[in-house]
């Protein structure tokens, strides 16, 4: 890592750059694991010499953000090529571009994204929904993911390329989505896979509590209220020991007795509203997973065809941080919580019958806080 460090980097879009750390991403205890499991799995890679890393979860939960903190933290050059259907053996390898030549244009190759990248000591190569192209180009890529590290070029009379040893090979996929072709066997013999997962509602209490139920878990809170004025700064510090909102939570949610900041009224409402969001998105979640998995228990779920994602809670914070201190003064969190989500995630239901049977059980639940032992 230290001789990587000390390479010089393009930070050009297109020809590799490390990507820069953003305000929003927050690097919680399920992060921290993660790129801990990404670590140990990309230092395998690296030793044996073949295999690609990829991360298999649904769309949301994070798996090109964790790659970008991970090209970060290691200053690593990053390329990535999102595949499509339309992506073939010989967009992998060139791409065209239009040049001026004598008052002409004419299009010329130039090497693609990937090439560009396995030839560049100590980069990270993405293919980002990998699923997502041809089985014929999934199998374009296998001498590249086994211990051959190398494509040979069609289009340039067998040239055959070969990665840098200290290159990453990554992708991504979203299990059997609509439009996505099923790796087959030989690809799959190719990738060594990790799941990335939602964070879960609920953890084990830490070895000291008195109270021996389940806490409710900060992890996705955190990560809500990053985007939500009030409680932005709390979430600051990289030390989850000392980091202040993991603390309130704690305190105010688990009922943990702490030296967490007392909170002024508008902070106590925007925490009680994140933990609504939170819990009642869990229970959407769950009922998009029996759906999606078609299993027995699909008959008795709610006819969620769509998984919420962080994206519709960081809208959901937004709009959070928009509602005005004299309306958060006399409005229910709870009530504000499902307002919220039918605006930024029921709407991506089309069946009015689905919403409907949606929105009239959510007026149902309730949030609450971590039971007492």
């Amino acid at each position: 890592m230290d001789k990587i460090a000390s390479q010089e980097v393009i930070d050009e879009n297109g020809k590799g750059f490390v990507p820069r750390w953003r305000s929003n991403w927050v690097v919680d205890s399920e992060t921290q694991n993660n790129l801990q499991k990404m670590a140990e799995l990309f230092k395998m890679q690296l030793e044996l010499g073949e295999g690609i890393l990829n991360l298999n979860g649904h769309t949301g939960t994070g798996k090109d953000v964790l790659l970008k903190m991970f090209s970060n933290r290691t200053n690593r050059p990053y390329f990535s090529t999102d595949c499509t259907k339309w992506t073939t053996e010989f967009e992998l390898s060139e791409d065209v571009m239009l040049e001026s030549k004598d008052g002409a244009t004419q299009t010329i190759k130039v090497p693609s994204a990937v090439l560009r990248g396995i030839q560049t000591p100590g980069s990270i190569v993405y293919f980002n929904e990998v699923n997502g192209m041809p089985e014929q180009s999934q199998i374009f890529l296998h001498a590249l993911w086994d211990e051959k590290r190398a494509l040979t070029l069609k289009t340039s009379s067998g040239k055959v390329i070969e990665a840098d040893p200290s290159v990453l090979l990554a992708s991504s996929m979203n299990p059997n989505y609509p439009g996505t072709f099923d790796p087959q066997y030989a690809t799959k013999s190719r990738m060594v896979s990790m799941e990335v997962g939602y964070p879960d509602l609920e953890i084990k209490p830490d070895p000291e509590d008195t109270n021996k139920n389940p806490k409710f878990n900060s992890a996705e809170a955190m990560r809500i209220a990053r985007n939500t004025g009030s409680l932005e700064d709390l979430t600051l510090d990289p030390n989850l020991e000392h980091n202040e909102f993991v603390k309130v939570w704690d305190r105010y949610i688990n009922g943990i007795d702490n030296d967490a900041p007392e909170l002024n009224s508008v902070q106590e409402f925007d925490l009680q509203t994140i933990k609504a969001l939170v819990q009642f998105g869990n229970l959407l979640r769950v009922d998009f997973m029996k759906n999606f998995e078609d299993s027995r228990e699909s008959r008795n779920a709610l006819p969620v065809k769509q998984p919420i994602t962080a994206r519709e809670f960081q809208r959901c914070a937004y709009a959070l941080g928009k509602i005005s201190v004299e309306d958060k003064a006399t409005a229910d969190p709870d009530v504000v919580a499902k307002d919220l989500l039918e605006r930024f995630f029921l709407s991506h239901i089309y069946s009015e019958s689905d919403r409907s049977k949606i929105r009239q059980t959510m007026a149902s639940w309730s949030s609450k806080n971590r039971v007492a032992s």
